[in-house]
């Protein structure tokens, strides 16, 4: 389980089961970069590529992708934890709906998992992954609880019942009614999933949902021989808490966290007189910082560096309970203040007991030991000050803006920004609709009496439910800036716009035959230029997507429709999409539109 070498990849984790399909998905995360969103949406689709960067820069495909699942799925997210790092993609619009932004009275937003619904004709199937990673392209060392189960017949798990409801309350009126009936499937099928536990643990699982109703802390229950915590961010209350839960902890009591973070906790300490906490444990570690890095310090290929994983490995006698999900060892963690999820797991296994783990086991390798006694560097809190004033400034803005209004004059669009009252912040703040350039970013007043800001005319396309934001705050002379994303609800949100956005995708026949290719490579194992076998037997030569495209005969596509008629409703929405502007239009090539008239007749047919 911590062997570096051992890696769930994010995207196997949306992967289907042999024989099923996604039927809805449903994440949780507390930050969320909307270009990882898209990566998603393209591993819940179906596709495969070999890089993120292939994968974004294959606008057919990501269209293609978000066409086929933007129903299938819903993310739950902090609200002021958005960010975009793709290049301007006018894709992200068309993820408006399937984002629910969630801004909790208390502490944070803070669980990572997916629930996913899988299924065939004849089964329903669960997955559920448990992660201490966000949605994000962050390359620190996560963890991740991945579990397979079917449904049984009794309720056992009522903290799943919880977390689905608790997402349909959070929501706000921001699930649409097809999102709604599905988490109430999901809520009531959930809880009766029999999960198979992973090789070396037992049936033994639990499920920890933990709020200011009822925090981590509570669930560890009893006390301990030994135990191991590993986490990023800590705090001198949480460890005094869970180092009281166990037997000696001079002797018993290990930590990983990061350097920084350590450091930062003996400062606090010295501050207010107190002796370190850190003294009074077994053993103190910090991840290696050179792990990811070669002799020439140039970053690996592949290789993970920085901590962001949360586990707590709790032994009693001979068994072992391993606790990981999103809960740091910090007071908003670990006692409810903060909206977190976590998995326990038992096993007896020697090789788990947390003294093994970092004297013998793979965390040996990856850790130095900390100098609790060591000198601490010379820091100023200015950083801090920039980061916290930084963070008001954001907060400031989200709590503030209220919604995007569109104005529509002679075929052209406007858009203005509504705040709910007038504004006064403390720093440099810019703003432009998400799916413009930044170069048109208008400027927001420190202090303005008006509620209604011009962003400026933005072609219909473009309009989404996201406004990017970029802030910069200033202290002694040095400044800090950060770019971030909202989303807001639309007013006068103009009909048409994901048909339009065919038009800046599909521009031309190459693009609408390629993309043709992609809905038949589902039934033909066509994608990605690969031939159908009725189609290669004919082919002595390499063909262009047209000309291939336009060599599959009436007989290979009345194949496919008798085997996979549905399968054509996706051909007929798209080409029915495009027909709905002229300049769109005009990109279905004729001899397409001639063999299409038959299988139209077809649909209408099987429709009746």
């Amino acid at each position: 389980m911590f062997e570096p070498s051992e890696r769930v990849i994010y995207s196997d984790i949306l992967k289907p089961e042999d024989g099923f399909e996604i039927d809805f998905a449903i994440c949780t995360t507390y930050s969320l970069d909307l270009a990882a969103l898209l990566l998603s949406a393209i591993s819940i689709a179906g596709f495969r590529y070999a890089t993120s960067d292939e994968t974004l820069n294959d606008p057919l495909a990501l269209l293609k992708s978000l066409r086929d699942i933007k129903d299938k799925f819903v993310v739950f997210c902090q609200d002021n934890r958005i960010i975009d790092s793709g290049k301007d993609n006018l894709l992200v619009g068309l993820l408006g709906k399937t984002i629910v932004t969630v801004h909790p009275k208390k502490g944070s937003f803070h669980p990572k998992v997916w629930v996913v619904r899988m299924k065939n004709e004849n089964e329903v199937r669960f997955r559920f992954a448990c992660l201490s990673r966000n949605l994000t392209f962050d390359k620190s060392w996560d963890m991740a609880i991945v579990l397979d189960g079917t449904l049984g017949e009794k309720e056992k798990y009522d903290d799943l019942k919880r977390l689905i409801s608790d997402l349909i309350s959070m929501s706000k009126d921001q699930l649409d009614a097809a999102q709604q009936a599905k988490m109430a499937i999901i809520q009531k099928e959930l809880p009766r999933v029999r999960f198979i536990p992973p090789d070396d643990f037992s049936d033994d699982i639990n499920f920890i949902h933990c709020s200011s109703e009822k925090s981590l802390f509570s669930r560890l229950r009893g006390s301990f021989n030994r135990m191991l915590v590993i986490s990023p961010f800590i705090t001198r209350s949480a460890l005094e808490r869970l180092s009281k839960k166990v037997y000696d902890p001079a002797r018993n009591f290990f930590l990983i966290s990061r350097k920084d973070e350590l450091d930062a906790l003996r400062k606090k300490e010295a501050n207010t007189d107190m002796k370190t906490i850190l003294a009074e444990l077994a053993k103190v570690l910090y991840l290696n910082d050179d792990y990811g890095f070669d002799e020439y310090g140039n970053e690996k290929e592949n290789v993970l560096h920085g901590l962001h994983a949360k586990v707590i490995l709790a032994q009693s006698g001979h068994d072992v309970f391993v606790f990981s999900g999103s809960a740091n060892a910090t007071s908003r963690g670990m006692e409810g203040n903060n909206y977190e999820f976590m998995v326990r797991l038992a096993c007896n296994r020697r090789d788990y007991y947390p003294q093994n783990i970092i004297e013998t086991g793979p965390l040996a390798s990856l850790t130095i030991a900390y100098d609790v006694k060591g000198q601490l560097p010379e820091t100023d809190d200015l950083d801090r000050r920039l980061s916290d004033e930084l963070n008001h400034m954001k907060d400031t803005i989200i709590e503030l803006c209220d919604s995007i209004e569109v104005e529509e004059k002679e075929g052209e669009y406007t858009c203005y920004l509504l705040f709910k009252e007038t504004r006064n912040l403390n720093g440099e703040a810019f703003c432009w609709p998400l799916g413009s350039s930044e170069a048109q970013a208008i400027r927001i007043g420190k202090e303005d009496d008006s509620k209604r800001m011009y962003l400026g005319k933005v072609d219909k396309a473009k309009i989404s439910a996201f406004v990017a934001f970029t802030c910069a705050v200033t202290i002694e002379g040095k400044t800090k800036r950060e770019k971030f994303v909202v989303k807001l609800p639309i007013i006068n949100d103009p009909q048409g716009r994901e048909e339009l956005l065919l038009c800046y995708i599909v521009n031309d026949k190459e693009h609408f035959l390629r993309y043709i290719l992609m809905l038949l490579g589902e039934i033909t194992g066509v994608y990605h230029g690969q031939q159908s076998q009725s189609s290669k037997k004919n082919s002595h030569e390499t063909f262009s997507t047209q000309d291939y495209m336009l060599s599959l005969s009436v007989e290979d596509l009345l194949e496919c429709f008798a085997r996979y008629p549905e399968r054509f409703n996706k051909i007929e929405n798209f080409v029915k999409d495009l027909r709905t502007h002229k300049e769109s239009a005009q990109v279905i090539p004729e001899e397409f539109a001639s063999v299409w008239n038959t299988f139209e007749q077809l649909l209408k047919e099987k429709h009746g």
